[in-house]
């Protein structure tokens, strides 16, 4: 059921009647959790229902249930809002917005300034902020300005770990899928990104990530075949085949190589339980609601990757590596080494 401030109306009746007041068109799907928290918190909030109601009018549609308007709006992501005035969009955004941040977007709107405008002003008074340059990266991604994304993506890419190292692990995830989209979406900012990718030294977290954002993991285990007689001695290349190589030979069915990659297969199992603890802590800041499915499935990933190392271990031969972390993973948590988690 939709929150109250949502029209009942279908797409093409809706933007008959909007005509050259705002329509506001939010893509959601009932297994979003971004969205459901939108309709808890944004689309109830007296202001956000204030301001609609003053610019325009807004409607709310399943991408699941309504596949052929979700392709037709080209939503790539949910949340997705989509204003529209006079029949044609003037602006999108993806992503949770809180109530005050939305009224501020919609406010904005109504006097011409989209949020691409906003994104760009930011960019320009703050240069070096991973932040603002990031926003308006991905703005222009969204508008479909490609040669100018494909700019700010390179740039970001390229200098932004010289101003926020802190950037380093935002980089190979976030930003990641952003240069990934990108690179799919527009071949000139394949052939740029290629270009980086051909000049950084293999091995490389940076060459780790193009090759993947590139689908060309191949060339990864390749260069992995070529060093793999190295792992045992040199600890940089053993964390680099841990941390990005293993999973790509385990994908491969490369499980004897993957358990001969554990270097040392203690400390490998050290590194989940850490990591465990971190996620835990992270759950409990979760509201109730949320917490036992975030646990859930922070147990169910570690249940994964011991098992990973279990079964690689196994092909390998290591048994007595294999008899350790087993014996270390059930005194952390039983479940580990459950007989349905082999």
């Amino acid at each position: 059921m939709h929150p109250p401030v949502f029209s009942d109306l279908s797409f093409d009746d809706a933007l008959a009647k909007a005509g050259s007041k705002i329509l506001l068109v939010d893509a959601s799907a009932s297994w979003c959790q971004p969205c459901k928290h939108m309709d808890k918190t944004t689309w109830v909030d007296a202001g956000v229902v204030e301001a609609i109601g003053k610019h325009g009018l807004a409607i709310q549609f399943d991408v699941d249930e309504q596949k052929e308007l979700a392709k037709k709006l080209s939503v790539r992501a949910m949340p997705t809002v989509i204003a529209f005035r006079d029949g044609k969009e003037m602006d999108r955004i993806v992503g949770m917005r809180g109530p005050a941040a939305f009224v501020e977007w919609l406010d904005g709107l109504a006097r011409g300034e989209t949020s691409l405008d906003i994104a760009r002003k930011a960019a320009k008074e703050k240069p070096t902020s991973a932040d603002t340059r990031q926003a308006f990266a991905r703005g222009l991604l969204q508008a479909g300005i490609l040669d100018e994304a494909t700019t700010e993506h390179v740039w970001i890419w390229e200098h932004m770990t010289e101003h926020v190292p802190q950037f380093a692990g935002m980089k190979h995830s976030f930003f990641l899928k952003q240069v990934t989209e990108l690179i799919g979406r527009h071949p000139p900012a394949r052939e740029a990104f290629v270009k980086i990718r051909d000049a950084t030294k293999p091995g490389t977290m940076d060459w780790f990530s193009l090759n993947h954002a590139m689908q060309d993991d191949a060339k990864t285990l390749a260069w992995f075949d070529t060093i793999k007689d190295k792992i045992a001695t040199d600890e940089e290349i053993a964390k680099a085949v841990e941390g990005v190589v293993i999973p790509l030979l385990v994908a491969a069915g490369r499980w004897a190589d993957a358990g001969h990659a554990y270097v040392q297969p203690l400390k490998t199992l050290e590194r989940i339980v850490e990591r465990s603890k971190q996620t835990a802590q992270l759950a409990e800041q979760l509201p109730p609601e949320h917490k036992t499915a975030a646990l859930a499935e922070f147990q169910k990933m570690n249940v994964k990757e011991v098992s990973m190392l279990r079964r690689a271990l196994s092909e390998a031969g290591r048994g007595d590596d294999l008899r350790a972390v087993e014996e270390a993973a059930g005194k952390v948590d039983p479940a580990w080494v459950a007989p349905s988690a082999k």
